[in-house]
């Protein structure tokens, strides 16, 4: 086998080049197959979901979550259950931006996709276990 690379030449790898050896262009005894692109990774937001909502996710990819919650009322969101695979990347408060009685402030959580599998996540907005103002299912299935 030749290897000339040269910018006025271009690549030439010999008689081994070419698509029928399967293998992108490279093939013989010993060598790797040349490994198959990358997948991007997704982003999904959803600003204050509905309940119910199902979502499909690969592996790698992230799910952001922007909640409002009421000021002053000491009810947060919280993440009650999480799918095997999921996990929180991200859980940041930001405050309403204003002291009056009653402005929302926001709960962003963001979460990534590590294992296949699905399951349901489920957060609670809530002051303590027994006093539950909301609670928020989503269906995720993540893919290979």
């Amino acid at each position: 086998m030749t290897l000339d690379i040269g910018l006025e030449n271009g690549l030439d790898i010999g008689p081994e080049k070419g698509p029928e050896n399967g293998l992108g262009g490279v093939s013989g005894a010993g060598r790797d197959p040349v490994p198959a692109p990358r997948r991007a990774v997704r982003h999904h937001t959803l600003d204050q979901p509905s309940s119910g909502r199902r979502l499909e996710l690969a592996c790698g990819d992230t799910l952001e979550l922007s909640l409002r919650q009421v000021g002053g009322s000491g009810s947060t969101w919280n993440v009650a259950a999480a799918p095997e695979g999921i996990v929180v990347e991200r859980d940041e408060h930001y405050g309403p931006g204003t002291h009056r009685t009653g402005a929302h402030s926001t709960r962003l959580l963001r979460f990534r996709a590590v294992r296949p599998g699905d399951g349901l996540l489920r957060l609670l907005c809530a002051r303590d276990a027994f006093e539950v103002d909301a609670v928020l299912d989503v269906h995720l299935t993540v893919a290979a």
